[in-house]
């Protein structure tokens, strides 16, 4: 049926058919021709190359007492089934082909008594520069939420086609670099990382380097290597959201080991993991004065997706800390210590019961897991 000029401001169209209905292209109006109200048992979506990739590009509701509605791709494919009622949410993570690729979520739907729903709404930009230990919803409160409605929340991390880069890092042990927060049900982060933007875990600190507590140059009394620091995590979602990831998302890299020493050296310090904002090296260890001891060399700290060299790994020597861990990767081994690296922190973490839609899932440095 055609639509009517209000049908194409508001993005709402109704099919009724028996066999495969193709639904029309979005118009030119933001949001147009998006709805899909379906009282036949077969929709087919529109050629993927005349679409953009995101979305959602069309929901789908079978608007039936009875029938199933099956969703369909352009080249006819049965992309899902909706019992009476249901709602398919449809993104279009790629668009080369006529059939293209879309990510469908279902859910169910009811009917009940027309209501009015008030949604908050807050975009929050960063661009170049430092920004630490983000939580959305409390950026939120401080632009005046209160948490009474729902918020639709629109992020962006990066400056677009800049050579600047624009990072979301770790303030401090224990947190991430981006947290959502929680909001109330019905909310909805809209989460972008652009190119050259990132979200990262803050790295581990190196280990450091065994000391030197006594006895002579020829025959030392060492003591031992401190254990290096973990990674940090990088985004933490406890409010459904959905992810377009065109830059990077990283957990931190595990601090690289220190070293329990040689001869008459002390024990050099281990690198700081890769991540942002800061990893330090570990410390070389310490020796007595005046008695012909000499001193290994510190870590050197790690930096976004770079990680520290371990003291005497630049001077190519056999005798070195370990070099700390690629952004969501364990800290390496020293010369003679094994396992004194820290361990990698998450890119992603998913508390239950929020979903996660990755629309553009790109670069994932590290581990996902749950809160």
């Amino acid at each position: 049926m055609p639509r009517t000029a209000l049908d194409e401001m508001w993005g709402g169209y109704i099919v009724a058919s028996n066999v495969d209905q193709l639904v029309p292209l979005p118009s030119g109006v933001p949001g147009a021709a998006r709805l899909i109200g379906a009282t036949n048992t077969s929709v087919v979506l529109q050629d993927a190359r005349l679409l953009p990739v995101g979305g959602p590009v069309y929901t789908v509701w079978n608007n039936q007492a009875s029938l199933q509605c099956a969703v369909k791709d352009k080249a006819g494919t049965q992309l899902t089934l909706l019992n009476p009622d249901a709602v398919a949410v449809c993104y279009l993570v790629d668009n080369s082909t006529e059939a293209g690729t879309w990510i469908v979520e279902n859910k169910q739907g009811s009917v009940s008594s027309a209501q009015t729903i008030t949604v908050d709404e807050f975009t929050i930009e960063f661009g170049p520069g430092i920004n630490l230990g983000v939580n959305l919803r409390t950026m939120c409160n401080q632009l005046g939420y209160t948490g009474s409605n729902p918020a639709r929340v629109n992020v962006f991390v990066g400056p677009q086609g800049s050579a600047t880069v624009g990072a979301v890092g770790g303030l401090a042990a224990g947190g991430p670099a981006m947290d959502t927060g929680l909001f109330p049900a019905g909310s909805v982060i809209m989460l972008t990382v652009l190119d050259n933007g990132y979200i990262s875990g803050m790295g581990g600190q190196g280990g450091d380097g065994a000391a030197i507590t006594g006895g002579t140059p020829s025959l030392p009394t060492r003591g031992s290597i401190v254990q290096a620091g973990d990674g940090q995590d990088g985004l933490h979602v406890q409010t459904d959201t959905i992810l377009y990831n065109y830059g990077r998302i990283q957990g931190g890299g595990g601090g690289g080991s220190g070293s329990g020493g040689s001869g008459s050296q002390s024990g050099h310090g281990g690198g700081g993991g890769a991540g942002y904002f800061r990893s330090f090296g570990g410390a070389r260890g310490n020796v007595p004065a005046g008695q012909g001891f000499s001193r290994g060399n510190n870590g050197l700290r790690g930096l976004l997706n770079s990680p520290g060299l371990g003291g005497g790994v630049n001077t190519g020597g056999t005798i070195y800390g370990g070099t700390g861990g690629e952004p969501g990767q364990a800290g390496g081994d020293s010369h003679d210590s094994a396992g004194g690296f820290g361990q990698p922190g998450f890119a992603i973490k998913v508390a239950a019961g929020v979903t996660l839609t990755k629309v553009v899932a790109g670069n994932i440095d590290g581990s996902e897991g749950t809160l």
